[in-house]
């Protein structure tokens, strides 16, 4: 009986470096990501012989010189950035607080009809009816 299913396509990893290779992807990815990404395809492209030593060595020694440091540098420098945002679990809103009473607040706003009903906004609603 012959062999029903097709044969496997080869990979092709360096038709995604070319992607990668492009601004367009760098601007795309941080810094990180996008060298994690090259590195990665670019192991790949040499393990399935689409790239000789030399041209492996080409992309990846370089990250072992001053390259390397100033992509670190620059990691480092993008997540200080998002760290500098990142001041808790409720980033931009109320700073916590009894859930259960803004849950109870909110499901009694919502029944007296909201602000269409009340005149109200929410926390005026709060203070009126159900002051702390």
């Amino acid at each position: 009986m012959p062999d029903i299913l097709p044969k496997a396509k080869p990979k092709n990893f360096t038709k995604i470096l070319d992607m990668l290779n492009t601004k367009a992807a760098a601007n795309q990815f941080s810094t990180q990501t996008y060298t994690d990404l090259v590195l990665e395809f670019s192991k790949k492209a040499y393990d399935n012989n689409e790239l000789s030593d030399e041209e492996y060595a080409d992309i990846v020694e370089p990250l072992k010189g001053d390259t390397g440091i100033m992509l670190l540098k620059q990691i480092q420098k993008e997540k200080d950035y998002i760290n500098s945002y990142a001041i808790g679990g409720r980033v931009n809103f109320l700073s916590g607080g009894d859930t259960k009473y803004n849950s109870m607040v909110t499901r009694m706003y919502i029944e007296a009809g909201g602000e269409e009903a009340t005149g109200m906004d929410i926390d005026s609603f709060a203070k009126e009816y159900f002051p702390k």
